[in-house]
This record gives C-alpha cells, sequence and structure tokens, in this order.
C-alpha cells in the first residue's frame, strides 16, 4: 500500500436543490433518500443537502444565485432540483404558486444553472401524490380539536404541477422524475403525514432517482467514477 504517484484528491459535487422533501432526504431514521444517495457515492462525489422547508419556487428563485455562487470552484456535476409540494399547496396556504409562475421560476432556476456550469447534468422531480385522508389525519394528531378539518393540499392539484413539471423539462431538456406517477396507485403506503415520506417512500425515491442518473446520466453511475485515494 502506497499513496505515492499521482494521487490528486478528486470528487464530484452533486447538489440536491428543494423544499422540506429535500431537507428531510438525510433523515437516517427513515432511511431518507439523499443519505442513501450520499453512502452510495462515498469516495466518488459530495452530495450536498440544499433543502429548504416551506420553500417553493418562488423563492427558490431568489436564493439560487446565492447557494450556486460559493460552490462554483466545485463545478457541480449533478444538481437535482425538486420543487412544486409547496407551489400546489392551495391558495389560502401562502405558499400557494401559479401553474404559470411554477413554470417560468423552474426554467429560471435551470438557466442560471446551465449559465453558471454549462457542463451542468440536470434533473427534475415532480411533486409526490397528496394522500388526503393521511393529510387530514395528520391534522387531527397534531391539533387535536382545533383542526380544521380543510385540507391545504389536493391530490389533483398536485398532478397538476407534476405535469406542469415534465412539460417543463422536455422544454428545457431537462429530464424528470415522476414521482406523482411513480407513487400514486397507494399514496398511503409512502407518505408519513399524506405529504413526506416514510421509510417505504424514501426507499422508492432512492430507486427513482438512481434510476433516473443510471439512464441519462451513465457516466456519473458510481461505478463509472474513479475511488478517491487507493483502497486499503
Amino acid at each position: 500500500f502506497s499513496l505515492m504517484g499521482d494521487w490528486t484528491p478528486h470528487r464530484l459535487c452533486f447538489v440536491l436543490f428543494g423544499d422540506s422533501l429535500t431537507e428531510q432526504s438525510f433523515d437516517s431514521q427513515n432511511d431518507g433518500w439523499g443519505a442513501r444517495l450520499a453512502q452510495q457515492y462515498g469516495r466518488k462525489a459530495d452530495v450536498l443537502n440544499r433543502g429548504y422547508s416551506g420553500y417553493n419556487t418562488r423563492y427558490g428563485v431568489e436564493i439560487w444565485p446565492r447557494i450556486l455562487s460559493p460552490l462554483h470552484p466545485l463545478h457541480p456535476a449533478l444538481v437535482l432540483v425538486w420543487f412544486g409540494a409547496n407551489d400546489a399547496a392551495l391558495p389560502e396556504t401562502g405558499q400557494h404558486v401559479s401553474v404559470e409562475e411554477y413554470r417560468s421560476n423552474l426554467q429560471s432556476i435551470v438557466r442560471h444553472a446551465r449559465g453558471q456550469h454549462p457542463k451542468v447534468c440536470m434533473l427534475l422531480a415532480t411533486c409526490p401524490p397528496i394522500d388526503e385522508e393521511g393529510r387530514l389525519r395528520y391534522q387531527r394528531e397534531q391539533y387535536g380539536e382545533k383542526a380544521t378539518g380543510v385540507l391545504d393540499r389536493t391530490n389533483a392539484n398536485a398532478e397538476e404541477y407534476a405535469r406542469c413539471c415534465l412539460a417543463t423539462g422536455g422544454e428545457v431538456g431537462v429530464p424528470v422524475v415522476n414521482v406523482w406517477a411513480a407513487l400514486q396507485s397507494h399514496p398511503s403506503l409512502y407518505l408519513h403525514d399524506g405529504l413526506h415520506f416514510n421509510t417505504q417512500g424514501n426507499r422508492a425515491v432512492f430507486d427513482l432517482i438512481r434510476t433516473a442518473i443510471e439512464t441519462h446520466y451513465p457516466h456519473l453511475i458510481p461505478s463509472a467514477l474513479p475511488t478517491e485515494f487507493p483502497l486499503w
């Protein structure tokens, strides 16, 4: 075993940018999809979590340049943009963003990333389905008698924004991970509060993202990347 020779440290940088579905992706108790991704790319790529609970694409557009600028020396190889769960919330929640603005904001985020890093690989992801009964049950558990019994999100709205994300990906030439369609048949199996992922949901999302990378960016799968420094 020797470190002599050309063993210059070099590992890629992957950026996960989104809302609470991304922020919570490093939750080890629920087998978070982001943590599993980071584990899979150990000594090959640094997976950076830039998730912001409660944020929609309107806030995302505002903070994205400030997030990306310090990462410039790292030359991100892959950026996953995952917004929509809050954009698709009903208007009275205060998180709602219109479908038209959602499309425009996604385009702006993609355009800025490519402007800073022309060779960056990108993925978009749709919002997940909404388990409406699970959402109401969570509300009752959290607020008891003060629960309003009124949904803050609907699955029909989530589907509309998922379709918009798919269309936007086609317009800007970015592959889309269709989380809504993949989990739609039985959303209650994947969501612990009608919106956020349980362990099974995290595992399903990890598989979807891994498959998307294998399909669209095979040069970025772990086996195709060099390992930083020789193995012991």
